[in-house]
């Protein structure tokens, strides 16, 4: 059975260039030891949702959001 990975995180305020006005960028990144290539990781709250394939144990978001917020990420237990 695959363990499931619950962390509350705080998106960061980063300041970039070329990004729509009102926006923030956003890049987290982290490893889970012994998670099988192809898992999907997931990042979300009630007014946002991201997901991504963990390969090496290793996964990446980034994007843009309106405001910071606390988010989920959780990894597929299936």
């Amino acid at each position: 059975m695959k363990p499931i990975v619950r962390l509350s995180l705080l998106v960061f305020v980063f300041s970039c260039k070329n990004q729509e006005p009102n926006s923030i960028r956003y890049e987290i990144s982290g490893t889970i030891k012994k998670l099988p290539n192809s898992t999907k990781v997931y990042l979300k709250n009630l007014e946002f949702s991201d997901s991504t394939l963990a390969a090496d144990g290793k996964f990446k978001f980034k994007g843009e959001i309106q405001h910071p917020m606390r988010v989920l990420l959780s990894v597929d237990n299936s």
